[in-house]
């Protein structure tokens, strides 16, 4: 029964999205506007990117009581290129090994253990989804001033 009054309006359960504009970033630790339902589950956090500045990078995170994890969900997204940007592992193919060499997924959202060019050390990446940031800032640190982006945190709302 719970499930048909949720399915029929009900505000909790349901998988929820929230958006906030960075129209000039600023290069420190900044909060998008985006406050997080106390009890939460983030499932996933990633830019689109507006205002393409070469070189420049952006963490997307936390900053409050439980998790305060500036980089917590993205951790160095590359803001060169137009468009939606996701954090991920990277996989380097190397003369011995193809393997994870380094992870922009933030440590809220993955585990990740670096694997190297030697024969079956491939490393470990696992995305998982995030029970910790409820109630929290989401915030931004951008490596230099200017770009423009918009900020996405997909969650549901317990």
């Amino acid at each position: 029964m719970a499930v048909i009054q949720a399915m029929s309006g009900g505000s909790h359960g349901f998988v929820k999205m929230k958006k906030a504009r960075v129209s000039s970033a600023l290069a420190a630790e900044t909060e998008t506007g985006i406050v997080l339902p106390t009890k939460c589950m983030v499932l996933d956090a990633f830019i689109d990117v507006i205002t393409v500045d070469t070189g420049e990078t952006v963490d997307i995170g936390t900053s409050g009581d439980a998790s305060d994890d500036p980089d917590g969900f993205c951790d160095g997204l590359l803001l060169t290129t137009a468009g939606i940007i996701q954090g991920s592992a990277v996989v380097t193919t190397g003369g011995n090994e193809t393997y994870f060499s380094s992870n922009t997924r933030g440590v809220l959202l993955s585990d990740f253990l670096a694997g190297s060019n030697v024969a079956t050390d491939v490393g470990t990446y696992r995305e998982k989804s995030d029970a910790t940031s409820g109630g929290e800032a989401v915030t931004y640190t951008a490596s230099a001033a200017g770009a423009a982006f918009d900020v996405y945190v997909i969650y549901i709302e317990l």
